[in-house]
């Protein structure tokens, strides 16, 4: 299973969602992709300053960002 994450959405974002990610694939079994969208850049720090990264986790850039004033 395949599984695509919004990094950038949430409090503490994006450590949090990372962390969170990667527990989830720690966790469950058959999850085959963890997919982190959201900045690159900003995601990439975070996975640097970890330990190790498992093979399954991927980062899809989004260069655009819907603020929470905005309408959906």
């Amino acid at each position: 299973m395949r599984i695509a994450i919004d990094a950038m959405g949430g409090d503490h974002a994006p450590r949090e969602t990372v962390l969170g990610s990667l527990d989830a694939v720690a966790g469950l079994e058959g999850i085959s992709k963890i997919i982190l969208v959201g900045d690159r850049d900003a995601i990439q720090r975070e996975l640097a300053a970890l330990p190790s990264v498992p093979p399954n986790v991927h980062i899809h850039h989004a260069s655009e960002i819907v603020e929470m004033h905005e309408a959906p």
